[in-house]
């Protein structure tokens, strides 16, 4: 079986300038620049009916793992002490950091 294709990805604009050569997009954007600057941005803390506050800003992230590896996560989590949002928070901004990007996950 073949791995599929990964779509292109642009890092963040806010991330561009502390991302290294390597990492700089290898083709550009294929919405024109002046579409992407005059659609106005929503404010992180604009209120979503049905979302509670504390989510306010913040994007659900899912993956699917077999209960072995749900069941061992979970466990380490415990062993640190702390809760499995926390811990996987925790997991993302170590691979950002070790990509050589900011460590912005909360």
């Amino acid at each position: 079986m073949s791995k599929k294709p990964a779509r292109a990805f642009r890092a963040p604009e806010e991330d561009e300038e502390v991302l290294p050569a390597a990492a700089a997009p290898l083709a550009p954007s294929a919405e024109p620049a002046a579409a992407t600057a005059a659609a106005p941005e929503t404010p992180a803390t604009t209120s979503t009916p049905g979302r509670p506050e504390h989510r306010q800003g913040r994007k659900n992230l899912s993956v699917w793992v077999n209960d072995r590896a749900h069941r061992t996560l979970k466990a380490i989590a415990a062993e640190e002490g702390v809760s499995l949002q926390d811990y996987v928070i925790d997991m993302l901004n170590r691979e950002f950091a070790r990509k050589g990007r900011p460590q912005i996950a909360k």
